[in-house]
């Protein structure tokens, strides 16, 4: 069963104690205030809901989302609110290269961790210039409030909702203006699946309001040392599920690159060498993460700040057990670990030495050692080195055999299931080796 957050108990009271369900089921939502809600928990956390797996369990049962109407009024309803970014498609794009910018000290461009010096970082490096076009000026970021507008909002099922909002508070990452238009950002230090587009959306109106101008809605993610860059619209302004990705550009900054010959050499000493990742000795399992990159986001996120489990699942848009897989991932590569609060009986999971050592190196230096972390577990190695020389990517039965033959597989005997689990993950991983050279 999955582990149950703070928000998921009390929304789960808040149901209970304000008899919510009822109404949302005769007319598909219901309105509450934070003078409500703050009995159960301090309400703007139990609003905060940025990605759909961290809805609370309730939320998730009946199919519902939360918006704010003004500062102290929210309404629960089947809405359709989240922004799917699928990875897949867009990881695709061409990267573009930029030189570090010459003679800034103060502004580091390796070990990137928090969402501010992502997008400063992006405007010195000239990635937002390039992207938007023409000169930008930082005009606007932190907390404001939103004007009176209206808006519809598809539901469920193909439901359309009306609302009126006023005064609600929004918080702007940062909004950049040149001759031509504000471009209003929204900034991720890890790449999601999804996020909730109100983030965008209400500023996007309340700038509208207030500017002769165009505004531009733009989504930024940073992770694996790429900027991912968005450029939305919206259809209908005053349609919030109209928006469509329009442009898509991605860059890195620094110095070196990847190249293939790099990779095939360190898996090639590796296995000479036998210099095997034992975690499962120490009873650490085998990772179950099919995203290399992101393990790398968390890892990324521990580093800003250490975190207690239930934030760092709340932080990084999964479900508590996806959140479990990642970290385990990371702790079998001995990037993180945990300590447990003996006083309120919660987990701690902080950096190692390791990860902050590595993190802090150039872009080439650092890839090169999570590689050799990769490449350090033997299954992976075997796959990389087979499927690498065969240019050919990785068979699922094939990858099972590997694993099969590995000598954690051979110590724990695992299921069938199991081992079908595992070699998702090989493949995912020799997936991200192979995306790595750009030459």
């Amino acid at each position: 069963m999955a582990r149950r957050t703070a928000n998921d108990e009390a929304w789960e009271q808040a149901f209970e104690s304000l008899n919510l369900i009822d109404p949302i089921r005769q007319k598909g939502w219901v309105d509450v205030t934070a003078k409500n809600l703050r009995q159960f928990r301090e309400p703007r956390l139990m609003a905060k809901i940025d990605y759909s797996a961290n809805r609370p369990e309730i939320f998730r049962q009946e199919g519902l989302n939360i918006l704010s109407l003004s500062s102290s009024h929210y309404r629960i309803g089947k809405f359709d609110v989240f922004r799917p970014i699928p990875e897949e498609k867009y990881r695709q794009a061409p990267i573009t290269r930029l030189e570090l910018p010459v003679g800034i000290e103060s502004l580091p461009f390796k070990g990137l961790t928090s969402e501010s010096s992502v997008v400063t970082s992006a405007h010195a490096a000239g990635i937002l210039e390039k992207f938007c076009g023409d000169e930008l000026l930082l005009t606007s970021f932190g907390r404001m409030r939103t004007p009176q507008f209206d808006f519809t909002i598809a539901g469920k099922g193909g439901d359309k909702y009306n609302l009126s909002v006023n005064s609600a508070t929004i918080e702007i990452d940062a909004a950049f203006e040149n001759s031509r238009a504000l471009h209003v950002f929204e900034v991720k230090n890890h790449r999601p699946g999804d996020f909730n587009m109100r983030q965008l959306y209400y500023p996007y109106r309340t700038w509208k309001s207030k500017i002769h101008k165009p505004v531009e809605p733009v989504f930024m993610t940073y992770s694996n040392d790429v900027y991912d860059l968005y450029q939305l619209s919206f259809i209908d302004d005053k349609d919030f599920s109209s928006s469509v990705i329009e442009r898509h550009e991605r860059f890195v900054v620094g110095e070196g690159s990847v190249l293939r010959q790099d990779l095939q050499e360190i898996a090639l000493r590796v296995s000479m060498q036998r210099a095997w990742n034992d975690s499962y000795r120490s009873r650490i399992p085998f990772p179950q993460a099919d995203s290399f990159t992101r393990v790398i986001d968390l890892v990324s996120i521990l580093i800003e700040q250490p975190m207690s489990a239930e934030e760092l699942t709340t932080h990084y848009g999964f479900d508590a057990r996806q959140s479990d897989y990642y970290y385990n991932a990371a702790k079998y590569l001995g990037l993180a670990d945990s300590s447990r609060d003996g006083a309120i009986g919660s987990e701690f999971r902080f950096p190692t030495q390791r990860a902050k050592n590595l993190f802090s190196l150039s872009y080439r230096e650092k890839f090169l050692g999570l590689a050799s972390l990769v490449l350090a577990i033997e299954p992976i190695n075997e796959a990389f080195r087979r499927f690498e020389s065969d240019h050919n990517r990785a068979v699922s039965r094939t990858v099972q055999d590997i694993f099969c033959e590995s000598a954690e597989a051979k110590v724990f005997g695992y299921a069938a299931t199991t081992i079908e689990r595992r070699s998702q993950t090989i493949q995912a991983w020799v997936a991200w080796l192979n995306s790595l050279p750009e030459g």
